[in-house]
């Protein structure tokens, strides 16, 4: 029987017993099975085995192979079998799943392409004009609501003839208290020395769309009162955005100017619409603002045209998916669908429908005392960076706090 060995890229001359990770049999008497070791076909492991064993020196192939050849008749010697099975285990074939076993060597691979979320632009905001305050609070002067008629006058025939009735136009103000927003971020400087993307451009525009989204759903969900209209967020933290000022919902909920959509149809739009009065009539002036839900509902009706079908007009409002009766439908991720049929969240439920919002453009007006701001810092007693984005401003009705410039549709699904 002739022996060959396939060296694994291996070549001591001796590897000593404490570099096993099981005992290496010592006894000068022992002689293990050489058929066994013929099995191993690596050099550099029968090499320590046979040198650990009889403390003799193998530093060839060919000394192995004929130490191995002039014992290949002899039986087995006693303990083999106590340690043979840890010496096999070293040819068993490698995978990328064991641990211990070659799934330390697979690398994890990590693309520099961001994944991004799903967003729906915060478009509402747009809708409204917007001023700068200089000062806060900043008063707008405003004309009050009653006109003063013109009356019937006769000829003057005399020197004391009658005189028009005097008339005193009435005069109001809006006021605008700066409320403060803002998002903050922290993180350690390892991450921002180790992370595959730019750490610093990721979070800036996450607190920026923070921002914004904050805003957003101050302007359809906000209610400053103390027990806010929706339960949920009744028990939220008290410095939720929706906690900030009335926004579009509360103006309606507070003054009964919703009108119920069970039937979802044209005509009950149009209800809502003739609701408005005098605000309701240049289409110009006005906006839908619905929940995807509330835009499939309106795609569905003959009388809505698409995006695609009013060119130049698409632009006239960011965000601008439809139009129905000439008036803008925007759509915003912020106008809820988990309402009761009274249009907003109640307690027990089932908080299950949506509704939308109908407002005239001209009836409110966003003021802003500090433009999104953003800070940054590194504080060197913790390690971390810090950035800060804030807002200040208010959002105000401008055309009065019960006239009905904005109403709201509810109860569909």
């Amino acid at each position: 029987m002739s022996i060959k060995f396939a060296v694994h890229g291996l070549s001591p001359k001796y590897v000593p017993p404490h570099a096993w990770s099981a005992p290496v049999p010592t006894n000068p008497l022992f002689t293990p099975d050489v058929e066994e070791l013929a099995k191993l076909n690596d050099y550099a492991v029968i090499t320590a085995m046979l040198s650990a064993g009889r403390n003799v020196e193998l530093d060839t192939e060919e000394k192995v192979a004929s130490f191995i050849q002039s014992r290949i008749e002899k039986p087995k010697t006693k303990g083999w079998a106590d340690w043979k099975d840890h010496y096999t285990q070293l040819s068993k074939a490698l995978d990328s799943a064991t641990a211990a076993e070659g799934l330390e060597f697979i690398p994890t691979g990590f693309s520099r392409d961001l994944i991004d979320r799903v967003r729906i632009a915060a478009a509402v905001g747009q809708l409204f004009p917007e001023i700068n305050m200089p000062t806060d609070p900043f008063k707008l002067p405003a004309r009050a609501f009653a006109r003063q008629n013109a009356v019937k006058l006769s000829e003057s025939t005399a020197d004391a003839a009658s005189k028009a009735t005097a008339k005193t136009p009435g005069t109001r103000q809006v006021t605008l208290d700066a409320q403060k927003l803002g998002v903050r971020v922290l993180w350690s400087l390892e991450l921002d020395e180790d992370s595959i993307i730019a750490m610093a451009p990721f979070l800036r525009d996450e607190i920026i769309e923070g921002l914004a989204y904050g805003l957003e759903t101050a302007y359809l969900n906000g209610d400053s009162s103390g027990t806010h209209m929706d339960n949920d967020t009744n028990g939220g933290s008290a410095d939720l955005a929706e906690k900030t000022w009335v926004g579009l919902r509360k103006h309606a909920q507070a003054n009964s100017l919703t009108t119920d959509l069970a039937t979802f149809s044209t005509a009950n739009l149009r209800v809502l619409r003739g609701s408005l009065g005098k605000y309701g009539a240049d289409p110009r002036d006005l906006a839908w603002i619905v929940s995807v839900k509330g835009l499939i509902k309106m795609l569905g009706l003959a009388e809505v045209i698409t995006v695609e079908k009013y060119g130049p007009l698409a632009t006239i409002v960011t965000g601008q998916l439809a139009s129905l009766d000439g008036i803008p439908v925007v759509v915003s991720e912020h106008m809820r669908d988990d309402v009761a049929s009274t249009g907003v969240n109640t307690v027990g439920g089932p908080n299950t429908l949506s509704n939308l919002v109908l407002a005239n453009r001209r009836a409110w007006i966003r003021g802003v005392r500090r433009a999104p701001t953003i800070k940054t810092k590194e504080d060197i007693e913790t390690d971390q960076l810090i950035a800060v984005v804030t807002w200040r401003g208010d959002f105000q009705r401008v055309l009065g706090t019960a006239e009905t410039h904005t109403v709201q549709g509810r109860n569909f699904s």
